[in-house]
């Protein structure tokens, strides 16, 4: 996979009587690594032997600058594609390896070094005074799970085509992977979206790879950088999301959808194409298009299988909104479907149980509305099920003005915006409750009994009748100074 430099060094003498070309030198260069060539720049020097070397400054077409000498060796290296930074994603390590043929009781022999090495490294601190608290690391971070789970692996998706695996510990960079054009003389491609799919001991690092008329798909091995497969489509992609459903392997199956709405897995498989069929009926996207400057729209979207008996599947349109913002924005903030809740209820002060509105479908808008001849400027802050295109909650902010940041939580959600009137950032904040309480009263207790939640009418979804009417318990303005 790697390529070669040629060097033609042509000296002339100061007078420019006569000149002689140098034998041709080769320096290696790794074009699967760093791509082609951009710019490069020749620096001469002189040795103490009064021969001439010759460094060259390169920038590579992953946006890298690096220093290489004649022998081929590279004094330094500055990865600027990480100043781009799109999106990351985290991997806990794999835990320390364990030999299973040590059987042996343990004993405390085994932590004499480890207890020797600890006063060494404390007296060493001792002597150094109080700036030992940012020591230097003897060596690189450890590669393996730590017991608290802070030691991860970072996967970081840059503008630059090219993938990076990070160490949370010090930032090192442990693997990078380029993406080269899909031809020789084609354009850099755009990585649309990575995803870490499986658990265990075969995980994957999925990277979805725009080209200009086609797409790939890369199976990574997250913890080296080496590629493992690829599969490819045509067409552009309009939306990419894991599937949480694993295969017999551990891997979840990458769902993605093309601009003809056709709708592929990965890997192409007939175990992970039957499981997408399965569950057809329960996966659910939306889409924004900002393309035209006034409005927007928000689109939501089911899939079905073909009818026709093929194996594929078919996103549907579901429902459809547009937003006329005159030529303002539309920001977007989602609960990840992973994250954790960390109580699904919240319990007052007379004892009361207020149940939380969790809905992992939710997603919440923030418009910015220009103003005009007609109308002043305004925010407007919307809370949407993404499965049914229910409005869940509408807030109105006049006299205001972008950029909205939006963040929302499991039953909350928080933005913060720009008062043109008092000349101040705001921040407000909102609390989202299904409208029920249970009471503790132990006669309540014995004559209504537990909530049945395997009842649709007790789920917290917006298909539930129980759902009908959003609770909101506050609504809490905060003003930046």
């Amino acid at each position: 996979g790697g390529s070669a430099l040629g060097m033609d060094v042509l000296q002339v003498e100061a007078d420019g009587t006569h000149g002689a070309w140098a034998p041709e030198d080769d320096l290696p260069w790794d074009i699967t690594s760093n791509g082609g060539l951009d710019s490069i720049w020749l620096n001469s020097f002189a040795r103490k032997d009064g021969s001439l070397g010759h460094r060259f400054l390169i920038s590579a077409q992953d946006h890298s600058l690096q220093l290489l000498s004649k022998e081929g060796r590279a004094g330094w290296v500055r990865e600027e594609a990480l100043a781009t930074v799109e999106s990351i994603d985290f991997l806990s390590f794999p835990s320390a390896s364990v030999d299973a043929a040590i059987t042996e009781r343990p004993s405390f022999a085994f932590a004499v070094p480890a207890l020797f090495a600890g006063m060494q490294r404390r007296l060493i601190e001792a002597q150094a005074g109080p700036v030992a608290g940012v020591a230097d690391h003897s060596g690189p971070a450890p590669q393996s799970a730590d017991a608290y789970g802070t030691r991860q692996l970072m996967f970081v998706r840059t503008r630059t085509s090219k993938v990076f695996g990070l160490h949370s510990s010090d930032g090192s960079i442990i693997w990078s992977h380029f993406v080269p054009p899909a031809t020789p003389s084609g354009v850099i491609p755009t990585i649309h979206s990575t995803f870490v799919s499986g658990h265990g001991t075969s995980p994957h690092l999925l990277v979805v790879i725009q080209d200009s008329s086609s797409y790939r798909v890369r199976a990574l091995h997250p913890f080296t950088g080496r590629m493992r497969e690829e599969s490819t489509g045509d067409g552009r992609v309009l939306h990419a999301a894991r599937l949480p459903y694993d295969m017999a392997n551990g891997v979840q199956p990458l769902l993605v959808v093309d601009e003809s709405m056709r709708v592929s897995v990965f890997p192409k498989t007939e175990e992970a194409t039957i499981l997408m069929r399965q569950h057809a009926a329960e996966v659910f996207f939306y889409l924004l298009d900002s393309s035209d400057r006034l409005i927007s729209r928000l689109s939501g979207y089911g899939i079905a299988p073909d009818e026709d008996g093929a194996s594929g599947c078919t996103a549907m349109l579901r429902w459809s909104m547009v937003f006329q913002h005159g030529g303002g924005s539309v920001k977007l903030a989602t609960f990840p479907s992973d994250a954790a809740v960390h109580s699904p209820v919240r319990t007052l002060g007379d004892r009361s149980v207020m149940y939380k509105y969790i809905n992992r479908n939710a997603i919440a808008l923030g418009i910015t509305k220009l103003p005009n001849d007609e109308v002043d400027g305004s925010i407007a802050v919307l809370l949407v099920d993404a499965a049914s295109g229910r409005v869940l909650y509408t807030a109105s902010h006049p006299d205001c003005e972008g950029p909205v940041n939006l963040l929302l939580g499991e039953n909350w959600l928080t933005y913060q915006y720009w008062n043109s009137k008092s000349m101040q950032h705001h921040i407000s904040i909102s609390e989202f409750y299904a409208n029920s309480t249970v009471s503790d009263d132990l006669l309540s207790l014995i004559l209504s009994g537990p909530i049945d939640y395997t009842q649709r009418a007790n789920m917290f979804d917006s298909f539930a009748p129980a759902a009908s009417d959003l609770y909101t318990l506050s609504q809490a303005p905060c003003v930046l100074t």
